[in-house]
């Protein structure tokens, strides 16, 4: 996907399609800030710079380009089976933003992000899916493939697909503590077990004041990430999102963007990559 990436603007950048492959891999940097190589940063902001008379360059049209260089939900997701019937796995997974950038989704239906609508995000109105049973039959299977092309810039250092179990409504994150990671391997069969654990408040608890019972109910707050749902998940969220914007004056792209925040807020580029990586 990246040589193919190269192919296509290779040419608009006037530069050769080794040096366009070649830089292309800085992108990977707006993932994990790595300081390393970065002289394929200065680089591809060179090729911007030296071509910004005849390239209308925007950032967050181009970075939405981060989704093509991701291989798609139907490469990585061959067969899907729900309740214990085949289903088309398009009908199921989109292609939505987490803190690992763009990943193939299933049953999250917070809020569609107002910047980047994919032809996989073909609805804003989502509803959640539920089991009726209990039991590995009647639970979601999938059958993965991962290809070796694909590990242009691996953000793990094995091969395999990662798993994220979260709550459907928490923007995925592991930092804020509401998300559960793991690896699957090639050419493994893998069992994962989720068990669920319900904590609910009194609705009288409602009455007291918010610094006397110490904690929020869902309806009474929002977040950036959310405007109609409260969660401490969410809430630990946005208070990075607002630190990196305090301190490196944008917000990463796989961080949503709201109508909470400025309009002028501005999504991290390349240039923000050292900022990014002292504060991270």
């Amino acid at each position: 996907m990246a040589f193919e990436f190269a192919k296509q603007r290779y040419q608009v950048f006037n530069v050769s399609l080794e040096r366009m492959f070649r830089v292309t891999r800085a992108l990977g940097k707006l993932y994990d800030y790595d300081e390393e190589d970065m002289d394929l940063v200065f680089d591809f902001n060179r090729m911007i710079e030296s071509n910004k008379n005849s390239i209308q360059f925007d950032y967050r049209r181009f970075i939405n380009t981060l989704l093509n260089l991701t291989p798609s939900c139907s490469d990585n997701i061959l067969k899907c089976v729900w309740k214990t019937k085949p289903v088309n796995c398009s009908e199921i997974f989109s292609s939505r933003r987490t803190m690992f950038g763009f990943c193939c989704t299933f049953n999250y239906y917070k809020s569609l992000d107002h910047i980047f609508l994919t032809e996989d995000n073909k609805s804003s109105t989502i509803e959640p899916e539920y089991l009726s049973m209990v039991g590995y039959e009647t639970g979601l299977s999938l059958v993965l493939q991962s290809e070796p092309a694909d590990y242009y810039y691996p953000l793990n250092n094995m091969e395999g697909l990662n798993v994220l179990i979260y709550n459907p409504r928490d923007y995925p994150d592991t930092s804020s503590g509401g998300l559960v990671e793991t690896l699957i391997p090639l050419q493994r069969e893998v069992f994962l077990q989720i068990d669920s654990l319900t904590v609910e408040a009194v609705q009288m608890l409602q009455e007291y004041p918010r610094d006397l019972r110490g904690c929020v109910f869902s309806t009474e707050d929002t977040t950036s990430f959310d405007t109609s749902y409260y969660s401490y998940s969410d809430c630990l969220n946005e208070c990075k999102m607002r630190s990196i914007l305090a301190l490196c004056e944008c917000i990463p792209f796989y961080m949503s963007i709201s109508k909470k925040l400025p309009f002028s807020t501005q999504l991290c580029t390349l240039s923000d990559i050292v900022c990014l990586n002292k504060y991270k």
